[in-house]
């Protein structure tokens, strides 16, 4: 999968990308007004090397004709050069108009200077350079040659645009864009955030768009729509399972007291059997309402107590389905919170499944665990590595023409996952199946409590 960019970094790349293309349409527009055909300029290259020549002979400023350019001596007959040293020294090469000659007493408080010729050849470009030669400062004034400076124009974008306009440019795009998003941004960090946390079986306070982007606010309206109608739909659902199930408790009551009234033997007590399932699974239906609608306050009890009351009832009945039987508490007690009669439900499921699944062999072992854990244990066929993930599903049968309904362990898990434990299944080396619900403890007991 393909690991998709944040949105600050998007902005901020593309808002780069802009910046930079601008740059460069604004020095290529630049460079375009500099190659104007109709005004020359002499080049600034062309200026450094006419510098490069001055020298010293004898403490005298000079220009060595040896190291002038070859396009300045050769190609321009009206070329010419003024020098001027910051102790007054002078230098000259061709001769200069003198117009410009009148420069030479005041060249030391000028600074660079580019005068443009609009008249071919061009022999009015003139161009003011400052030279440092020799720990002297000079300033050097060379016309009499123009021509279209496309190397003046880029050293000109490089020396001065780059430093002022491309550097804020860059800064802006990699430090300042993406700070200023990622803080306009933080409160959709916040909408993620509880979001994430929403539970959809529990009717909550809607996200808020306050603190959003005015673009974002109709997809975080439409999520508090969708939430909306389904915690509507989950309520009618809730509603109807907890109707059917109250509707449930007086014919399965009446039913339980004609099977007891049948003559013992093997009839009755499969049909007890199924009787029990089927009231346990009711119990379930109306465990799941009351732990979401917190009906009664959640208690501390000691796990190790609830587990040895459904040892205690449900024995005789593993006994009679030709199981061996097995207790094992822990030495002390295990306090957790919670409400006790789903807890006892959810243990009585598994003992019941295991009943149903051990292949009427072997033994079903309850063991307490000191970590809050109660496993039940048989010895039966197991439940296959592709159908663990399944198992916990509603409706959900290993042998689909076999007993059951698909429901109890769906509910158990559901009842175990409200009190923020975990129902899982394994299957031990020595074979058979292991079903373990694991509950956050509670704690010591208070003082008077066993």
């Amino acid at each position: 999968m393909r690991k998709t960019q944040s949105l600050s970094w998007r902005l901020s790349w593309q808002v780069g990308v802009a910046q930079v293309l601008a740059f460069v349409l604004l020095g290529a527009v630049m460079c375009i007004a500099f190659l104007d055909r109709s005004i020359g300029q002499l080049p600034h290259g062309t200026a450094i090397d006419v510098a490069e020549a001055l020298g010293y002979e004898h403490g005298r400023l000079r220009f060595d004709p040896a190291l002038l350019p070859q396009e300045f001596t050769t190609q321009a007959p009206h070329a010419w050069a003024l020098a001027k040293d910051d102790l007054g020294n002078i230098a000259a090469w061709g001769k200069a108009p003198k117009a410009f000659e009148a420069w030479v007493p005041i060249m030391g408080e000028l600074e660079p200077t580019d005068i443009k010729s609009n008249v071919p050849p061009f022999r009015s470009a003139t161009k003011l350079i400052v030279h440092h030669q020799g720990g002297r400062t000079l300033r050097v004034l060379v016309g009499g040659y123009g021509g279209y400076d496309l190397a003046g124009a880029i050293a000109f974008i490089a020396i001065y645009l780059a430093p002022w306009v491309g550097l804020p440019l860059m800064v802006t795009s990699v430090v300042v864009i993406p700070l200023v998003v990622h803080r306009r941004l933080k409160g959709m960090n916040e909408v993620a955030r509880l979001a994430a946390q929403t539970d959809l079986s529990r009717r909550a306070k809607p996200l808020e768009a306050a603190d959003v982007p005015v673009e974002i606010r109709p997809l975080i309206d439409g999520f508090n729509q969708a939430l909306q109608r389904i915690w509507d739909v989950s309520e009618a659902r809730d509603r109807f399972l907890a109707d059917a199930a109250h509707e449930l408790r007086m014919p399965i009551a009446i039913l339980t007291t004609r099977v007891s009234g049948l003559e013992a033997g093997a009839a009755k007590d499969e049909l007890m059997l199924d009787v029990a399932r089927l009231q346990n699974i009711t119990e379930q239906l109306l465990d799941i309402q009351r732990v979401d609608r917190r009906i009664g306050v959640f208690e501390r009890f000691d796990l190790v107590a609830i587990a040895q009351d459904v040892a205690e009832v449900t024995a005789p009945l593993i006994v009679a389905n030709g199981y061996e039987f097995s207790w094992e508490p822990p030495d002390r007690a295990q306090w957790v919170e919670g409400d006790a009669g789903a807890i006892q439900r959810v243990i009585t499921c598994l003992v019941q499944n295991a009943i149903d699944h051990g292949s009427k062999q072997g033994e079903i072992r309850i063991v307490v665990g000191p970590d809050c854990s109660v496993s039940v244990f048989d010895q039966g066929e197991g439940v296959p590595s592709e159908a663990s993930s399944r198992i916990f599903e509603p409706f959900f049968r290993l042998r689909p023409s076999g007993a059951g309904s698909g429901l109890g362990l769906y509910l158990a898990a559901e009842i175990v996952k409200k009190h923020r434990g975990v129902l899982t299944v394994s299957q031990p080396v020595q074979g058979g199946c292991c079903f373990t619900m694991r509950l956050p403890s509670a704690g010591s007991p208070i003082s008077g409590e066993r």
